[in-house]
């Protein structure tokens, strides 16, 4: 959960870094769009049944990193800020945190004969 805290940090850094030390047009663009799905998908991984929305950060992350050498980034420290920020935010999106509860086992319980959602009610029923 620390991890996707300070993923929602770097997003907001990413949005707010072209007003602070007045990036290009380019580099403020992509910066403003990379910025809230960042924030977007970590917010969404702070809830143990989303966990799995971090892996989206990874691409954001991908796009950070690649962004100064596709759009040549006019200022130098552009180039630092993004590259810096998307190692950050691809590194906090490995991690997964942890998990208390187990949550009626997804979208490949459609597809059991017996999902383990069922099994706990039937278990209840029994005692």
């Amino acid at each position: 959960m620390k991890a996707q805290l300070i993923n929602v940090i770097a997003g907001i850094w990413i949005i707010a870094a072209p007003y602070l030390f007045g990036f290009n047009k380019t580099a403020a663009d992509v910066n403003h769009i990379i910025g809230p799905l960042v924030v977007l998908f970590s917010f969404i991984a702070l809830w143990e049944v989303n966990r799995s929305a971090r892996l989206l950060n990874i691409i954001t992350g991908i796009c950070l990193l690649l962004s100064p050498w596709v759009f040549h980034f006019s200022p130098p420290f552009a180039f630092t800020i993004n590259t810096a920020t998307g190692a950050v935010v691809m590194v906090c999106s490995l991690f997964k945190g942890k998990i208390n509860h187990q949550y009626g086992g997804g979208w490949l319980s459609l597809f059991r004969k017996s999902p383990p959602h069922l099994q706990m009610t039937d278990e209840r029923t029994v005692n």
